[in-house]
């Protein structure tokens, strides 16, 4: 990725989410096929099938009963159940667009920012995350207002765990050399780069390097902060975004 601090065009990466099932034209469709793949209403409808035949189709064999006894609740059903599911992805789709029109600061030239939805960032962007803001997409901090380049995030939200985690920001090429200070500061840098590996479920390892004319530098999964996580106890950060979505 190449974190250039100025403004960015729109590409082919999305930082979207989606968490629903169904849209309004194959609700119908994928949620009947969905509840056929339980094993009872499977039987319900063979039933059903074959009370049919006895019914319509001659010299084989009679029924009792009518097969509307049975395949009459098997469609309550299985309607009510569809309707429950359209109901509940409706609520997933409305998270959804909350969460992806949210707005995030993005560096753009001399030290400014622009506002942009979190749907719309791209690998290389340069965001600026608030304390006790949720952190909009997979990103390496550069810039940290803490001690050192330290921040703490709590990541409650992907592994359940609510004590702060200590990230550090990434090196900005050779080791002893002093980070950037701030957003002008970074702003202004036009030829770093981050190399890192493709996109993996891997939640606790990362492997990557950030450069600059001054050398290279590992980045390790100690400054990589992931997407759901919250800043704490720090009052801004800047980082460069690496994966979406």
């Amino acid at each position: 990725g190449n974190p250039n601090p100025r403004e960015g065009q729109v590409g082919s990466y999305t930082n979207a989410i989606k968490t629903s099932k169904y849209t309004w034209w194959n609700l119908i469709p994928k949620g009947t096929f969905e509840q056929f793949r339980r094993l009872a209403n499977v039987y319900f409808l063979a039933i059903s099938v074959m009370m049919i035949i006895g019914t319509y189709v001659p010299n084989t064999w009679e029924n009792s009963i009518q097969y509307i006894t049975t395949l009459g609740p098997l469609i309550v059903i299985v309607s009510c159940t569809l309707v429950k599911e359209a109901l509940e992805d409706l609520k997933r789709h409305h998270s959804d667009n909350e969460v992806n029109n949210r707005i995030a600061s993005v560096l753009i030239q001399h030290g400014e920012f622009k506002e942009m939805e979190w749907c719309n960032l791209q690998p290389g962007m340069i965001v600026k995350v608030n304390d006790r803001d949720e952190i909009p997409a997979d990103i390496i901090p550069l810039v940290s207002s803490g001690e050192e380049g330290k921040c703490y995030i709590e990541t409650a939200n992907i592994d359940g765990e609510t004590n702060l985690k200590l990230r550090s920001c990434a090196p900005c090429g050779g080791e002893g050399l002093p980070g950037w200070e701030d957003a002008s500061s970074l702003s202004s840098m036009t030829d770093i780069s981050l190399e890192f590996e493709p996109p993996n479920p891997s939640i606790h390892t990362f492997a990557g390097n950030v450069k600059t004319p001054s050398g290279t530098a590992p980045v390790g999964s100690s400054e990589v902060l992931l997407r759901g996580a919250v800043l704490r106890n720090t009052k801004w950060i800047l980082g460069a975004v690496v994966y979406t979505g």
